[in-house]
């Protein structure tokens, strides 16, 4: 009775397909195991697109820090013409506040798009098992 109950529940996983829910920035949808090749094709495609954004916001983090080197350079190299230097410190105090406001933007932006991809990861390794554990179970039936 416990092997024709287990045959059972392996049958319905089969004929059904677990479902997984999955919520992205764009839209939530449903992953339905019996399309388990798109749905891993779909996830890879996903975590794909957020590694090359994490690339992009790095490229740009990089762009900006250049910038901020050339804008803090300039400001040493032009010292004020008036008597003391308080509008060059004026202006390097300005580009340091800059940078620290888009650090923070990136680093925030950087943290979600790897807590994305943190959690689409997981539906991944998911969405495998389930696969492992259905195709043991067609196995078993077959």
């Amino acid at each position: 009775k416990l092997f024709e109950n287990k045959m059972a529940s392996i049958a319905v996983k089969l004929q059904n397909g677990p479902k997984f829910y999955v919520s992205t920035m764009h839209t939530d949808e449903f992953l339905d195991g019996n399309n388990t090749a798109v749905d891993i094709a779909s996830l890879q495609e996903e975590t794909c697109a957020i590694s090359k954004e994490l690339t992009t916001v790095k490229e740009e983090l990089n762009a900006c820090r250049m910038k901020y080197q050339s804008m803090f350079n300039e400001s040493l190299d032009n010292p004020d013409t008036t008597e003391g230097y308080t509008f060059e410190v004026s202006a390097i105090h300005s580009v340091i506040s800059k940078m620290t406001e888009d650090k923070k933007l990136y680093k925030s932006e950087e943290q979600r798009l790897r807590e994305e991809l943190k959690n689409l990861s997981k539906v991944l390794t998911a969405l495998e098992g389930d696969i492992r554990e259905l195709k043991q179970g067609h196995n078993t039936l077959q």
